[in-house]
């Protein structure tokens, strides 16, 4: 995980060196019960959860589709004034 500040907000950078996620599917991986590999362990609301957290503190959580190696997230959050 990194952490760097950027135009008033504060964004953690998350990276991990799996099969990747689909830029076509970049927006439908944060609706509830959904897993793009079956194979995989887990119920699929993680990162629901993580966007609805993150979107009530006055942020946003996307997946970064620049990325080649795995996936990146990059959750960014305001600082307050």
């Amino acid at each position: 995980m990194r952490l760097s500040v950027a135009d008033g907000g504060v964004q953690f950078i998350v990276e991990d060196t799996g099969i990747g996620i689909p830029a076509t599917e970049a927006e439908r991986i944060f609706d509830e019960f959904v897993q793009l590999n079956e194979y995989y362990d887990g119920t699929g609301i993680g990162l629901t959860v993580a966007r609805s957290l993150s979107r009530r503190l006055g942020g946003d959580i996307q997946l970064d589709t620049t990325y080649t190696d795995g996936a990146r997230f990059v959750m960014t959050l305001p600082i307050p004034a």
